[in-house]
């Protein structure tokens, strides 16, 4: 993906520019399949400014679960294979929360998806790690559905 063009996308919809209107400008002067995939996965100017709390307070949610995480991974001690392999976790949750505060549609849904799964580990079914999911959960899909409806979105014929 090419950074000038996320930039001059991202530049068109902070200046409240439509999806259809940029595709039109740009789908002869671009790879056709890296901009739709741009366009649909930035929101629009207005829905990036209401959602703002509310995707604040899931990074903020997100942060604290990296904190537990690496915590949970200080606490094996030596430097171990199961030391390194506790920090995998935080790692993706850094990307997530990376992808997050960008408003990257792909953030919310990775987000999404991984705290589907990680209501399956064992070890996440302690007080607060079941909460802060269940939260991150419900906050991750809300968020996906409201700042990126379906609607909205470019198909495959543009």
């Amino acid at each position: 993906m090419r950074p000038d063009l996320s930039g001059k996308i991202a530049r068109q919809l902070r200046e409240g520019g439509s999806r259809s209107r940029i595709w039109r400008e740009l789908k002869d002067s671009e790879n056709r399949e890296e901009l739709r995939f741009l366009l649909n996965d930035l929101p629009t100017a207005e829905r990036q400014r209401v959602f703002y709390p509310a995707t604040l307070l899931l990074a903020a949610l997100l942060l604290i679960m990296t904190g537990i995480k690496v915590f949970d991974a200080i606490a094996i001690g030596t430097p171990n294979l199961y030391f390194f392999l506790a920090l995998i976790v935080p790692i993706i949750n850094i990307y997530v929360l990376k992808k997050i505060l960008r408003f990257r549609r792909t953030g919310f849904l990775y987000l999404l998806v991984l705290s589907i799964l990680a209501l399956f580990q064992p070890q996440n079914h302690r007080v607060p790690e079941a909460g802060l999911l269940v939260i991150m959960l419900l906050l991750s899909g809300f968020l996906y559905l409201r700042m990126f409806p379906k609607k909205d979105l470019l198909g495959p014929a543009g």
